[in-house]
């Protein structure tokens, strides 16, 4: 029963220690300059046009951009926004970029980093539900 005590009280602070401040933030969603997330991995059609079937990646930039690269009608459409971050809590961290705001979510999967763009249900509208941008990172790539 003592183990399983000690594992409750270690495991969370193990899971949030890496994430205390904004540049370990930074060094997550960016590296030393920029990371590739994937919301739906894509391969390009390499030709004239650079066309696509489907995909979506959001790359954080360390100058505090991200670019959304996104494929639409058989065509790349591209857009960058400036993010911010925001700490809450000792570990909890909200960043904003096109008008919107999400919590947060850092997790380390092993073979890969993930991170969950989450919108928060409003208090006020019952019909208001929260949902998950989800974002992989391989670490192979």
């Amino acid at each position: 029963m003592k183990k399983y005590i000690i594992l409750i009280l270690i495991i969370p602070s193990i899971a949030f220690a890496q994430h205390e401040n904004e540049e370990e933030v930074l060094n997550y969603l960016s590296d030393s300059h920029y990371k590739i997330w994937f919301f739906i991995r894509y391969d390009t059609n390499m030709g004239r046009n650079d066309t696509c079937e489907e995909g979506k990646a959001y790359t954080f930039k360390r100058s505090k951009t991200v670019e959304i690269k996104e494929c639409i009608n058989g065509k790349w459409e591209v857009n960058e926004y400036d993010y911010t971050l925001e700490k809450e809590s000792p570990y909890d961290w909200w960043i904003e970029f096109n008008n919107k705001r999400y919590y947060l979510v850092m997790l380390d999967r092993g073979a890969y980093l993930e991170t969950k763009l989450r919108t928060m249900a409003s208090l006020y509208d019952k019909t208001d539900e929260s949902k998950d941008i989800i974002l992989k990172h391989y670490l192979d790539d």
